[in-house]
């Protein structure tokens, strides 16, 4: 599928027609970031960006829905120069990124989880960067940020916070999202957010569930006269990457349960509490925060963190992220699909070749692919899929 526009702005100045390749990559880690080519043949570089990380925007459509973007450059690598010119590699990520590198909290935060995180946000990001709380946090209390990284406040936060669910959260940014924003959603929220093929042509009926299928499925003359709408979300690289590799690791590491016995230095008392999952390996040992740290009877926002239905949300988290990792190459882009969404995948097989793998899928990542192809501007993606 070919893009019906491209436009990309370095320092205010469209080089557009100087760009041979850019990735866009998404994923529920964090912040997006990408790259491109660029062959430079009008001493580009030298003129305009030699000594300054510039803006960066880039924008173009796609079936006419049109996406647009703002990044910071992140450098140049791999530069190459000859008699006609340069060839080099651009670098690029979000503001968001950026902000959360270089910022420092020194404030004393209290309330829920996710509202403890929004205010952070904005004490960083200022309106520039909206954040959206998908789901709602259960755990709650008083955090008092000693002049620390802004990255650093928010992963503790978001290391400690479970939903009604008990299931974890992440904080990401998707490219087809409104400019700059990013998302607060857990994974029980995230399991439920169906991406439905509604979105692809704007009707009001409810739709139905999208499905990533194999291109080869059914292959007669019939097909031949798809439309362009039927191949959308088509493939016919699918591919398990991985499932419970290194499996006796993740069972040490107390994925799936773990006794626990906590120590509560305050109270000069000792509990054990039982496996919250499945499995009972060795006792983790851990020493509970104190209860009153606070003169009003407020508790800390960490003061949950080893909790059973804290560790059993962590647990349930490394589960997913690292559990079973189906990858989906070259695949006709789906125009408004990003990280967070679930879908459905069928990979086409026969009844010998048929897998269990056709199931529902929390998309972890995107790599968004754009091609100089004979003059057009080819555009692909490569989806990463997990589940428990």
């Amino acid at each position: 599928m070919n893009l019906q526009d491209l436009e990309i702005k370095v320092a205010g100045l469209d080089i557009s027609n100087m760009v041979l390749t850019m990735t866009i990559y998404e994923t529920l880690y964090g912040g997006i970031k990408g790259s491109f080519i660029v062959k430079d043949n009008i001493n580009f570089y030298d003129t305009f960006i030699g000594h300054v990380q510039p803006s960066i925007e880039i924008r173009f459509k796609y079936l006419d829905v049109s996406c647009w973007q703002e990044f910071i450059g992140d450098g140049l690598t791999n530069m190459r120069v000859d008699k006609l010119g340069k060839e080099y590699v651009i670098h690029f990520i979000s503001f968001a990124k950026v902000n959360l590198e270089v910022e420092k909290l020194s404030l004393v935060y209290s309330g829920p989880s996710h509202t403890i995180l929004k205010a952070m946000w904005y004490e960083t990001h200022g309106n520039h960067s909206p954040l959206y709380i998908d789901s709602s946090a259960v755990t709650k209390g008083r955090y008092v940020v000693p002049n620390v990284q802004a990255k650093v406040a928010i992963s503790n936060v978001m290391n400690t916070a479970y939903d009604n669910e008990n299931t974890a959260f992440c904080l990401y940014q998707r490219l087809w999202d409104r400019r700059g924003s990013s998302r607060l959603s857990s994974f029980d929220f995230m399991n439920k957010n169906y991406f439905y093929d509604k979105e692809l042509i704007g009707t009001n009926y409810m739709g139905s569930l999208f499905t990533i299928t194999n291109r080869m499925v059914g292959t007669t003359d019939e097909d031949d006269g798809l439309s362009v709408l039927a191949t959308i979300g088509s493939s016919i690289d699918f591919k398990l990457e991985e499932f419970q590799k290194n499996f006796h690791k993740k069972m040490a590491a107390g994925f799936w349960g773990s006794k626990l016995s906590h120590v509560h230095l305050d109270e000069t008392k000792h509990e054990d509490i039982p496996a919250a999952e499945i499995s009972e390996i060795q006792t983790q040992t851990r020493f509970k925060l104190s209860n009153k740290l606070y003169d009003d009877n407020t508790k800390s926002i960490f003061s949950t963190v080893m909790d059973p239905a804290a560790v059993a949300a962590y647990n349930a988290k490394n589960r997913i992220l690292q559990g079973q990792y189906l990858k989906v190459g070259n695949m006709v882009p789906i125009p408004y699909l990003g990280v967070g969404f679930c879908v459905a995948v069928n990979q086409g097989g026969s009844n010998i070749s048929f897998s269990r793998q056709d199931n529902l899928y929390i998309i972890s990542n995107i790599n968004h692919k754009i091609t100089l192809d004979d003059g057009e501007f080819n555009y692909t993606q490569d989806i990463g899929l997990i589940r428990e």
